[in-house]
């Protein structure tokens, strides 16, 4: 290895210093631009449960109900264990944890914010398809979409 001396060494350290600055940004923007779906996903999830309706018979024949807030959940879990795996410090029982607390809070909170709403209200057995749905992201999350 060459030794490097005088003003080239000073040159040489500011260049590393450089590179160090511009791949720590690369970072960061990797990790603002992983939770983006997660984050505009759980903004649609907010509309379409706070947003009234005059008609919600249409939407709670069956089991139709269930499955949408299961899929809607199942969605912004794996969304969820896809930004952990990009951020790069979270093992998956770190990502389990934070996605089934924020996943699930954030699903019983809404239910709680329907009540008030003309057309809406809350339901359990909403909220356990809304868990079941985090759950299953979580799943899916770890075999197909969990990057190391």
């Amino acid at each position: 290895m060459t030794r490097i001396k005088g003003k080239h060494r000073l040159a040489a350290k500011r260049t590393v210093v450089r590179d160090v600055k511009d791949n720590m940004a690369a970072i960061e923007n990797i990790r603002t631009n992983a939770w983006t779906p997660a984050a505009i996903w759980a903004v649609v999830i907010l509309f379409f449960s706070i947003f009234p309706t005059n008609s919600p018979e249409m939407i709670t024949r069956g089991y139709i109900d269930k499955i949408a807030h299961f899929l809607e959940y199942f969605i912004l879990a794996a969304l969820m264990v896809k930004a952990y795996g990009r951020v790069g410090n979270f093992t998956f029982r770190k990502s389990l944890s934070f996605t089934l607390i924020l996943g699930g809070v954030y699903g019983i909170l809404l239910e709680l914010a329907q009540i008030p709403v003309p057309g809406r209200h809350a339901e359990l057995y909403d909220a356990a398809a809304n868990m079941i749905g985090i759950i299953s992201g979580v799943i899916l999350g770890r075999i197909v979409l969990w990057q190391r």
